[in-house]
Order: structure tokens, then sequence, then C-alpha cells
């Protein structure tokens, strides 16, 4: 098995921001976000970045989760020396933290990606992504909560 390696700043910045808000569900991924540790980093295309990402099971899952996968994508970011901002997306499967992708819309990915600016969540639903002033929990909690059986 290969060795396990920890966040780089920009990635845990990241991860941070996209685990922020008062959800018990988001409490429980920031238990889990202290223990993650990186897989594999895979480059996207040139302009981001995949993580493939390790929890330790004896960590707790999601409860509800364990067959259900969430995707968390509203968080943008500024990187020094790029021409346009960037997305990171935080992907939970089988109730625990699975990977983490990081993206430019424009430019390459740097070798050493540094922030800019602190990140931003974007406006939940806008077509082309823009700064919100603050997180839209309503649209959090639809992805995090399982579907009511009807």
């Amino acid at each position: 098995m290969p060795p396990f390696h920890r966040l780089e700043t920009t990635e845990h910045t990241l991860l941070e921001k996209l685990l922020v808000g008062d959800h018990p569900l988001l409490e429980q991924l920031r238990k889990q976000a202290k223990l993650v540790v990186v897989r594999t980093r895979t480059p996207l295309a040139g302009v981001g970045i995949s993580l493939e990402l390790h929890v330790p099971r004896a960590t707790h899952h999601l409860p509800g989760h364990e067959t259900r996968d969430v995707e968390l994508d509203d968080v943008g970011f500024q990187l020094q020396g790029a021409q346009e901002g960037g997305q990171a997306h935080v992907f939970v499967q089988g109730g625990f933290l699975a990977r983490l992708e990081m993206y430019n819309w424009a430019d390459d990915w740097p070798q050493q990606p540094v922030l800019e600016e602190e990140p931003f969540h974007l406006v939940s639903g806008n077509r082309t992504p823009a700064p919100s002033g603050q997180r839209d929990m309503r649209a959090v909690t639809r992805k995090l909560e399982p579907p009511t059986k009807v």
C-alpha cells in the first residue's frame, strides 16, 4: 500500500470551507476531516487536481449515507497568479469523505497552489459562479439529507 500524505495548506483550507455550516452531518464530516489523509493526487486535464481521501473506518460514518453519495460543490477560490477563479468539490461515499477536487476555470494548475484570498461560497443554482455573502444552508441540507420515502 502506498504511503498516505497530509493535506497541503490550500487543500486543507478548501476542505474546511466546504464543511462550514450548522448541520449535524457537516459536524460529523468536520470530525472526519481532522483525521483525513490523501491516498493519491491525480491531475485533472491540467486545470485541477483530484485527491483520493482516506478516513479511518473507526471514525463514525454519516448515518443514512452508507449507500448514498453526496457532493458539496459551492466553494470558489482565486489562486495567486491565475487569471480565472476556481471551484472545489468534496465527495462523500459510503458515509465517509472520499474525494476532494479543485480546479481552475481556465488556468493551468500550479505545482504549489496558493490562495490569493479567502475562499468563498458560491451562489446556489447560479450558472455562472459568483461569490455569495453566506452559504445557502437550505441547498446544502437538501444535498445532505437522505430523500424521504413516500
